[in-house]
Parts: structure tokens; sequence; C-alpha cells
């Protein structure tokens, strides 16, 4: 038997919630004189409407020279500082990363032989239709007994 577990997201929650996290960590990284690693735990500390982190967003929508409203929604303003591909490059390596740790998990934890064992993310354009929870299909392939 093998089993096949493919990762389902919300591809465009995904992505804002990718670029939300990668402005934060760089405003948390500018803040930090030592260059210490800055955490997701971290990250999901800093408020969205935290006077800095607004100030340091506005900042960066002037240095890309974007010309969003200032009442523009956070999400809005992102769009204009990161690169869609971008973005969404480095969701898909993320995603890839989540699916190795699943791996060497049941592979170490459950003694699952890697061999029986695929874990993958479903294509960009399967989650471009997809609006559920974020969640792994799984789908077992049983041996023929012919």
């Amino acid at each position: 038997m093998t089993v096949v577990l493919t990762q389902w997201v919300d591809w465009e929650e995904a992505l804002n919630d990718y670029s939300l996290y990668l402005a934060k960590q760089s405003f948390l990284q500018s803040q930090m004189p030592n260059q210490e690693v800055v955490t997701f735990e971290d990250t999901k500390e800093l408020k969205e409407n935290d006077e800095k982190f607004v100030t340091y967003v506005q900042g960066m929508l002037t240095a890309k020279g974007a010309t969003v409203a200032l009442d523009a929604p956070l999400k809005e303003k992102l769009q204009a500082v990161f690169v869609a591909d971008s973005v969404a490059s480095g969701l898909l390596h993320r995603l890839q990363q989540r699916n190795q740790l699943v791996q060497e998990y049941l592979t170490n934890t459950c003694n699952i032989p890697a061999a029986k064992l695929s874990i993958q993310t479903a294509t960009a354009d399967s989650l471009q239709n997809y609006d559920g929870s974020a969640k792994y299909k799984i789908d077992m392939q049983l041996p023929n007994n012919n």
C-alpha cells in the first residue's frame, strides 16, 4: 500500500498571509540590532495596526515608488510592495518545506517506510480554485491481489 498526502490551501488567502509574514519579518529584522533570527511566533505577536509597523510599510511603498492610498487596506499595500511571482515562489517553497517536515515525522516517528509515502502540494492551478481550509487529502493505493 502507498499513501499519498496532498496539501491543499486557499491560494489567495495563503498569498496574502505570506505577504504579511514577509512584511512583519522585514520590519522586525530592521528593529533588531544584533540581526537575530525572527521566528514565526515573533511575527504573530506583532499587531497589524502597530504604528511603527504601519509607518514601516508606508516607507516600503514610498521606496518602491508605489502609489497606494494611505487609507488602502494593508493587503493592497503589501501587494504593491512585494512582487506577486516572488511571493508565490516563496510560498510554494514554504509549502514544500512543510511537506518535508511531515514526511520526516511520519517516517521517523511513525516508522512508515519512505517508499510507501508520498507528500506533495496540489498544483498552483488547482489551488487557484480551492477556497477551503488548509488540509492534507489522503489517497491510499492498495496493491492488486490478483
